[in-house]
């Protein structure tokens, strides 16, 4: 399309055709004031019955000052993750002062000129918009109505085009006027005016089309989205049906308004002497403001869906509706670099496994284990990845808290309870040896026998025959008593289980299996799980704190030995421990010092089982290492 530069436009838009003789300009003059006689005439004469027939003042005003808006969710940083949107109406609400001017004043010069001079009416806007009707034989309609006219339509009145409903728009307009200053009707309408779509008032407008907070708007992008108000079904480029046409739109509504502010700028300087040069204005006219859209963008989706959950329970009781319209702030306890780095390290991962190792899928959650803060959730290694026919990747299953067998990632606690009866210290000597317990025979996932060896180097090799010795020595409800003390959700479950226990004959999802783990991270100490920090109203009250909550779960001296022996894993003086299940379906690997904690685990959705090679050592904790490492390289732990 031609571009129309602003010079073009210094004419007056509301001029009617030269061309009309004076006899014609007298009669419409003439049929004008006859009209506006009857008009309050009729308004004077029936103001009493239409002031009845009115919605009470109480209701009126609870529309007009509707703040319902939608609700945010950040990191532990402050990064935006999510805004919970209504379906019908995606709005946030903030104040005047956070408006930028060129907002203010794009509006005011595009919808209502003399917005500070009227009281809800403008009189010779309504005698001018009727004047264009009459000259050009109805084929062409401008505005008569002000902003507060406006404001009352949007969010009181219906939108039906009869004399009743603007003699009802009037009335209110004034009373608005003599309730409210002209900067709060001002606040009023920058919130609710629409912007197409579900989109509602200025700052959901500046995130939807900009990605951005709206006080960072500048002067083109604001001059973009006054021009969506008069028309916003069909002008607004991301929501119309033909997106050619709304731009068209869009581009001769800016022109316009960029010439209405170089024709009122001496006005806008005495009031904002900060405002924009004219020839700042000029050159923003020759451009389209550039779009960035961010329609329904979300950071870390498994992480905001299971916090959306977890809002509708205690302590927090947010009903799921009122998520959408309570403004409420929540601030997580989720480190967005963190997670990115997990996210990125998890694809790449399966990229190069699932070729080598047919691991189509993968799982990560990151710990503060003195604070119990959920720092990462990566519930797939692609959120917005292609789910797989077979059944092998499900993009939005979140597997971390999909309960799954959890191997030999259970030996740390076997080897715990051990040491701390007394039964075994982690020099005891143990045979590697066929085995069988009233008909169970564990085998080792190599086929063979090692013959003794000690405590310690079972642990470091996950073999299984030794492991399966130690836990009937100790037995198994020791074993089951101590999870229960860590809060397993299955292990109250006492009759489910025998001595396959050793070997991964347990199911725990990974959020509850890495914070089991913490245990061991924090020297015997396990700290409440927390993912909230604090919660937030629409103006900044707080409504809720989170505290740090830890307690004593196991002794530290015997916690100190498993650490010690674990801490043959990796290059970064990580104790840590590997876990593959029955057929290789699973494979574990969760990690550990005293400020850090991860646990991965990868599989198949639908538990096909991997290559024969696919084992923990091989999948997960190479993963593990390359994000540990990434981790350190950005400086993020």
């Amino acid at each position: 399309m031609k571009r129309v530069l602003v010079s073009n436009y210094f004419q007056r838009t509301y001029s009617y055709k030269r061309s009309l003789g004076l006899e014609m300009i007298m009669t419409c003059c003439i049929a004008i004031l006859m009209f506006l006689s009857v008009f309050f005439g009729l308004l004077s004469f029936q103001s009493k019955s239409y002031a009845e027939s009115l919605p009470e003042d109480s209701i009126i005003f609870s529309q007009l000052t509707n703040k319902e808006q939608n609700s945010h969710i950040y990191d532990r940083n402050g990064n935006l993750l999510y805004v919970f949107t209504d379906p019908y109406s995606d709005r946030d609400y903030v104040d005047i002062e956070d408006i930028p001017a060129s907002l203010k004043w794009a509006l005011i010069v595009a919808e209502d000129e003399e917005y500070y001079n009227h009281n809800g009416v403008d009189y010779l806007a309504l005698m001018r918009s009727l004047l264009v009707i009459i000259t050009s034989n109805g084929d062409t309609v401008t505005g008569g109505s002000t902003i507060t006219q406006q404001l009352v339509k949007n969010t009181v009145l219906t939108q039906e085009r009869t004399i009743d409903r603007k003699v009802k728009e009037m009335l209110i307009s004034f009373h608005v006027e003599q309730e409210y200053d002209k900067e709060y009707i001002l606040e009023l309408y920058l919130n609710a005016a629409p912007f197409g779509g579900r989109v509602k008032g200025v700052a959901a407008a500046a995130r939807t089309y900009f990605d951005k907070d709206v006080k960072d708007i500048t002067l083109d992008e604001a001059v973009f989205l006054i021009s969506l108000i008069q028309t916003p079904g069909k002008a607004s480029p991301l929501f119309a049906v033909n997106e050619e046409y709304a731009w068209d739109l869009v581009d001769e509504r800016s022109q316009y308004i960029y010439t209405q502010l170089l024709r009122n700028h001496d006005h806008i300087l005495a009031a904002d002497p900060d405002f924009y040069t004219a020839k700042e204005i000029a050159e923003f006219a020759n451009d389209r403001a550039k779009l960035q859209p961010n329609v329904g963008r979300i950071e870390a989706p498994h992480f905001v869906f299971y916090i959306k959950d977890l809002l509708q329970k205690e302590p927090y009781n947010i009903a799921e509706e009122d998520l959408y319209t309570g403004g409420y702030r929540i601030y997580t306890t989720l480190d967005l670099g963190v997670q990115k780095t997990a996210e990125s390290v998890l694809k790449e991962s399966i990229e190069e496994y699932k070729p080598r190792y047919s691991a189509h899928n993968a799982a990560l959650i990151a710990l503060h284990p003195q604070t119990g803060d959920l720092l990462a959730m990566v519930g797939s290694h692609d959120y917005w990845g292609i789910a797989d026919d077979s059944g092998a990747f499900d993009p939005h299953v979140n597997v971390t808290l999909s309960n799954r067998n959890v191997g030999s990632t259970l030996k740390p606690f076997i080897s715990y309870e051990a040491f701390r009866q007394g039964k075994l210290n982690p020099k005891s000597s143990i045979v590697d040896k066929p085995v069988e317990f009233d008909g169970y025979a564990p085998k080792n996932y190599d086929g063979k026998y090692w013959g003794p060896m000690t405590v310690e180097y079972a642990l470091q090799q996950s073999r299984n025959t030794p492991f399966v010795q130690i836990l009937e020595q100790i037995g198994v409800q020791s074993l089951l008593d101590r999870l229960n003390d860590l809060g397993y959700e299955h292990a109250s479950d006492e009759g489910r289980f025998g001595l396959a226990l050793a070997v991964g004959g347990f199911d725990s999802n990974l959020l509850e299996h890495t914070h089991g783990y913490s245990v061991f991270a924090a020297g015997g100490m396990q700290p409440d799980l927390r993912q909230i920090l604090r919660i937030e109203n629409a103006t900044g009250d707080l409504l809720y704190k989170s505290d740090i909550a830890s307690r004593p779960v196991f002794e530290e001296e015997y916690v100190g030995q498993v650490n010690d022996i674990l801490k043959s894993y990796g290059p970064y003086g990580i104790s840590g421990k590997t876990g593959t299940t029955d057929e290789n379906k699973d494979t574990y690997f969760i990690g550990y010092n005293d400020t850090f904690i991860a646990g991965i685990w990868m599989g198949n959705n639908n538990n096909d089982r991997m290559a024969s090679n696919a084992f923990g050592s091989t999948t997960a904790m190479q993963a593990w290492n390359r994000f540990y490492a990434l981790l350190q390289e950005r400086e993020l732990l």
